[in-house]
């Protein structure tokens, strides 16, 4: 009996409060005048205490697991080469990085970046005194990196180092110079808002990664306001770099319905980790068809699935052979971007 009571007694303490697995991701890397790399990880959901059985760090040549799972900080975990069971080669000129973590034995993969010369790189290799890092607060749900000038390894990212300048004008669908003084844009993935001048002209910071912008977003009051259609804008920044690039709007500041930016309660997903190869979507506004769906982005930018939405809710189907890993689910709705939500695949 003394060996039956207190299984039933977790198993009662289970099933009242579900364990939510924690998020290990990969925070930062950097590499030193050797090419001797350091890797910054950090935890969320549940912090440092959570039952994490170990963690293990894989890149194009091989994988290796932390011989011991230590904070320097609450939230930070500093990992080098010689924390590992075995030494790990990550190439400075490009590479792929992915850490998986293990949650009372069950592997989940939380982030990846790729970089340099390595196939689907959205990032160059860096130079003496760069790192690459993840981008406060996206990178924790959408897992995007940038380069940065001023690594902070052992210290929470900011934005400071990782930014080019991007400016120019903006014309309307007549290609005229747009004329609305002091009027609000954002970019998805852009660190702040951005104004329109006077003079149809503009200046934004942008991460420094390759990026293609097809849409913008447009203020009407604090909260809400318009997504439009632009043509596409292909970047490549570098920190502290000026690049010159106008923006011509594909979409009428009219006739398109107002939304409220960052709002959660347009798109849910679940289960989240999803387990069984597919995923139930609710969804808050109408959808019409062909003109409505959801877009599957892996951690890369790349679409890896496309799914027409025909009612509010449902089952999605994940295409097969779909590797492990942090995903980006997105809403359109008659085209135009709706929400965007976080999505882990687990096998």
């Amino acid at each position: 009996m003394l060996l039956i009571i207190p299984a039933l007694a977790i198993f009662v303490f289970a099933k009242a409060n579900p364990l939510v697995p924690p998020s290990v991701v990969l925070s930062e890397i950097a590499f030193d005048a050797n090419n001797n790399w350091v890797l910054e990880l950090q935890t969320f959901d549940g912090g440092p205490y959570m039952m994490i059985d170990s963690i293990q760090i894989e890149t194009s040549t091989g994988l290796s697991l932390l011989k011991n799972i230590h904070y320097t900080t609450p939230y930070i975990i500093i990992v080098r080469n010689d924390s590992l069971t075995s030494p790990l080669n990550i190439n400075p000129l490009g590479d792929s990085v992915q850490v998986t973590y293990f949650f009372y034995a069950y592997p989940i993969v939380t982030s990846s970046v790729v970089f340099g010369n390595c196939d689907g790189s959205r990032i160059r290799g860096t130079k003496t005194g760069e790192s690459i890092a993840g981008v406060p607060p996206h990178f924790n749900y959408s897992r995007l990196y940038s380069l940065d000038k001023s690594p902070t390894i052992g210290i929470e990212n900011d934005t400071t180092g990782m930014c080019c300048t991007m400016k120019g004008n903006i014309y309307d669908m007549n290609n005229e110079l747009l004329n609305i003084p002091g009027g609000k844009f954002e970019f998805y993935y852009c660190p702040a808002g951005f104004y329109s001048k006077a003079d149809g002209s503009y200046t934004a910071r942008m991460y420094s990664f390759k990026n293609t912008i097809t849409t913008l977003f447009y203020y009407t009051s604090e909260n809400k306001g318009q997504w439009l259609n632009i043509k596409p804008i292909h970047v490549e920044g570098n920190p502290d770099s000026i690049i010159e690039m106008d923006i011509y709007l594909k979409s009428p500041l009219s006739d398109v319905e107002l939304i409220e930016y960052g709002s959660s309660s347009v798109l849910k997903i679940y289960p989240n980790p999803a387990v069984t190869s597919s995923f139930n979507y609710e969804v808050s506004i109408p959808v019409k068809s062909a003109e409505s769906f959801l877009e599957l982005m892996s951690a890369n930018g790349q679409q890896v699935g496309l799914f027409n939405l025909f009612e509010n809710s449902g089952k999605i189907n994940l295409p097969a052979n779909l590797p492990a890993g942090n995903y980006t689910v997105r809403l359109f709705v008659k085209k135009k971007h709706y929400a965007t939500e976080k999505l882990i695949i687990s096998k």
